[in-house]
């Protein structure tokens, strides 16, 4: 009889526990799932280069049932003068991320740690990197909120580097 007890007392405050907890948010789009592009000046290195372009990349943004969601770089290029060899620089897409619901902080100000795989830069026609890798990036909505979020990207590709701050075009915030 005691262990009985025993058994529904813990049962009772286990139940009680997960309730308390509730379950996981979901992430939020604002404006919502659609095209976005970023865009900024950035320090790619490598290969014989060193290049101060301006980097455009644009993908898809689409958040699945789970409330996860998925970044899909499509397009992406790297302009500046001609002298500075940006228009060398290449790329194959798409580029992939996946960021769990859970993995959105509840706070709109942190940062959503991001990582991008099947990433290959080219620069110069010589290939960074001997197979698609990964590249972390960093988003932040903006703050205040209304301002444009931001990606900001800090990575090794192989034997190439980027470095660089990339503004969204269209402001889409991250939230859950």
């Amino acid at each position: 009889m005691i262990n009985a007890f025993r058994t529904f007392i813990i049962a009772a405050l286990l139940g009680c526990t997960l309730a308390a907890i509730g379950p996981a948010e979901a992430a939020r789009l604002d404006p919502g799932p659609g095209v976005y592009s970023f865009s900024g000046v950035s320090n790619l290195t490598g290969l014989g280069q060193d290049l101060r372009c301006t980097l455009t990349l644009t993908g898809s943004v689409e958040l699945d049932s789970d409330g996860d969601v998925t970044l899909s770089v499509t397009r992406g290029a790297a302009t500046g003068d001609f002298a500075t060899g940006c228009s060398l620089v290449g790329f194959e897409f798409p580029w992939k991320a996946i960021i769990p619901a859970t993995a959105i902080p509840a706070n709109p100000s942190q940062t959503v740690p991001i990582i991008f795989q099947n990433v290959i830069v080219t620069a110069a026609t010589r290939t960074c990197t001997d197979q698609p890798t990964t590249v972390t990036a960093q988003f932040s909505n903006g703050m205040p909120i209304d301002e444009p979020s931001t990606l900001y990207i800090d990575a090794k590709i192989g034997r190439c580097s980027v470095t660089g701050t990339f503004h969204a075009k269209t402001d889409v915030n991250l939230t859950r």
